[in-house]
């Protein structure tokens, strides 16, 4: 698995984990590329790739392009 980008911001978000991709339709937690907070979104039910996840931010309804090893995971 990648390592996780070194500038997440502390505390990663409790009881959640990296995994290497992310199926369409997954709530996770994710920081923006040049973001230095986590927010909440969903995988893009159009996503088609694994390199880079096309993510909808929870608040703002906007897509971003995010790397897999600036997401997470958590419990439903």
């Amino acid at each position: 698995m990648p390592e996780a980008d070194a500038d997440l911001p502390s505390p990663v978000p409790e009881n959640t984990q990296r995994k290497r991709y992310y199926n369409n339709g997954e709530r996770i937690y994710y920081v923006p590329t040049g973001g230095d907070v986590w927010r909440t979104g969903v995988v893009h039910l159009e996503n088609a790739s694994t390199v880079v996840q096309r993510v909808v931010d929870d608040e703002d309804g906007k897509e971003h392009f995010i790397k897999p090893t600036r997401i997470r995971i958590g419990p439903e």
